[in-house]
């Protein structure tokens, strides 16, 4: 029993860390993922790097399927460059 539950919350920690999140300001022109304020969906951003568009960004595995970035540290990378590009 001990060793099912550890098992489960050990698959739990990884599908949590891979789940995707919402990354602000680094999608190109009509390339974002989903609606805002201005319009209803995705494909509809009219510049790059608008900071009010976002795509999903989704974690870096390896060969196995173990998570080996965060979705959340290559959605700071993305920013690091295109701040760097501005």
């Amino acid at each position: 029993m001990a060793l099912a539950v550890a098992a489960t919350f050990a698959a739990g920690t990884v599908a949590v860390q891979a789940k995707p999140v919402k990354c602000y300001g680094v999608s190109l022109k009509g390339k974002n993922d989903c609606g805002t304020k201005l319009h209803a969906c995705a494909g509809q951003s009219t510049k790059d790097y608008d900071p009010t568009e976002w795509i999903y960004v989704k974690a870096v595995k390896n060969e196995n399927g173990a998570v080996i970035e965060p979705a959340k540290d290559v959605c700071q990378s993305l920013k690091d460059k295109v701040a760097k590009l501005k």
